[in-house]
C-alpha cells in the first residue's frame, strides 16, 4: 500500500483501503480503479488521503489505532451524541462515559498504529466527530507515553470528546460554553472540564485568561497540543507540515518537556507515505522508530530497507504524496 493525496495524479491507480460514508456505509471498495470523477467524489466528502495499491509498498501492513469495526461504531455513536446536544442542549453522561471506555479499552498506541481518515465528513456533526476522536487518540498516546494512570487517560478522552460541544449550541466562546455545560449538567470531575476551559492557555501566562503555568493541569497542556495539531492537519493536510507549524510556536505556548513527550508519539510520516531522502533516493515509510517520529524505516525503490536511525546523515527532504 501507498498513502497518497486524493488528486488526479493517481487516476488509473487502484484503491487499496475502503472509504466510508458518514453513516459508516461503504462509499468505495478496495480494488476500485480510480477515475477523475471518483477522486472528485472522494474529495467532496472531505477525504484528503487514500491508500492505493503499489508494487514497492505491497508488503507494508497498515496498523489501525482503532479497528474499523470499533472506529465506525464510535463515530456513529458520537454523531448521535452530538446531534442530541445540538437538539436538546443536554449532555448524555452515560453515553459519553461508554464511548470513552470503548476508546480506552480498544485503542492501539503502538508506534506503527495510524488513525487514517477514510470516513466522510461532509457535514458539521461528522466533521466534529472525526476531529474529536482524532484528538482523543493523540491524547491517549501522549499520556500513555508519559506512563499516566488509566483513570487520568479516561479523563482526557472525555475532555477530548467534549471540548467542542459549545459549538453545537451556537456559542462564540466554544471552550467556555463547553466547560459550563459539563460543569452544570454532569457529575464529571473538574479534571475533565477545567482542561477544556484552559485549552487555549499558554505557559507564559499570555493566554486568553492569563492562567499562570503552575495552575495549568498536565491534561490542559496535552489537550491543547493535540487539538492544535489536529486543527493544523486539517488546515495544511500534510502531517509533517502540521508538526513543523506546531513546533515553530511551541516556546512560550507549551511546557517544552510536555511538548516533547507528546510530539514524540505523533508519527508525522505515516506508514505507506513515499518520501525523497538526502542523495535523491525515494522510499516508502514501512515502520516507525519509537520516540523518533522523523526517523522512520524506509523501503527504497530497489527493495532494500533503510533505517534512518542507523543513518544519522540521511534526512527526509520532501514527500511525494
Amino acid at each position: 500500500m501507498r498513502l497518497v493525496m486524493a488528486t488526479t495524479d493517481f487516476v488509473g491507480k487502484v484503491l487499496a483501503y475502503p472509504i466510508y460514508t458518514n453513516k459508516g456505509l461503504i462509499f468505495m471498495n478496495p480494488g476500485y480503479t480510480l477515475t477523475e470523477v471518483a477522486i472528485q467524489r472522494i474529495r467532496n466528502i472531505g477525504i484528503a488521503y487514500i491508500y492505493i495499491e503499489d508494487e514497492i509498498g505491497d508488503t507494508i501492513d497498515i496498523v489501525q489505532a482503532l479497528s474499523d469495526t470499533i472506529r465506525l461504531n464510535v463515530l456513529e455513536e458520537l454523531q448521535v451524541f452530538y446531534s442530541q446536544i445540538k437538539k436538546k442542549k443536554q449532555i448524555n453522561e452515560q453515553q459519553i462515559n461508554k464511548l470513552a471506555e470503548m476508546i480506552l479499552n480498544n485503542v492501539n498506541i503502538s508506534e506503527n498504529a495510524v488513525l487514517h481518515n477514510d470516513y466522510g465528513v461532509d457535514d458539521p456533526i461528522s466533521r466534529l466527530s472525526v476531529h474529536c476522536l482524532d484528538v482523543a487518540v493523540r491524547c491517549v498516546a501522549g499520556l500513555r507515553g508519559r506512563k499516566e494512570n488509566l483513570d487520568n487517560v479516561k479523563k482526557i478522552i472525555l475532555s477530548s470528546l467534549l471540548h467542542d460541544i459549545g459549538a453545537l449550541v451556537g456559542s462564540d466562546k466554544v471552550n467556555v460554553t463547553s466547560f459550563e455545560m459539563i460543569k452544570t449538567q454532569t457529575n464529571l470531575p473538574p479534571t475533565v472540564y477545567i482542561p477544556i476551559l484552559h485549552i487555549h492557555e499558554r505557559v507564559d501566562g499570555t493566554g486568553p485568561n492569563k492562567v499562570p503555568r503552575e495552575r495549568l493541569y498536565l491534561n490542559s497542556q496535552v489537550l491543547h497540543i493535540a487539538n492544535n495539531y489536529s486543527d493544523l492537519v486539517q488546515e495544511l493536510n500534510r502531517p509533517y507540515e502540521a508538526m513543523e507549524a506546531l513546533s515553530a510556536h511551541a516556546v512560550g505556548k507549551f511546557d517544552l518537556d510536555v511538548f516533547r513527550s507528546i510530539v514524540n508519539v505523533i508519527y508525522c510520516y505515516p506508514s505507506g507515505l513515499m518520501v525523497k531522502i538526502t542523495g535523491g533516493k525515494f522510499g516508502i515509510v514501512c515502520k516507525q522508530n519509537i520516540d523518533f517520529p522523523t526517523r522512520p524505516v524506509l523501503k527504497l525503490m530497489d527493495g532494500s530497507i533503510l533505517d534512518l536511525m542507523s543513518n544519522p546523515s540521511i534526512f527526509i527532504e520532501t514527500t511525494l504524496d
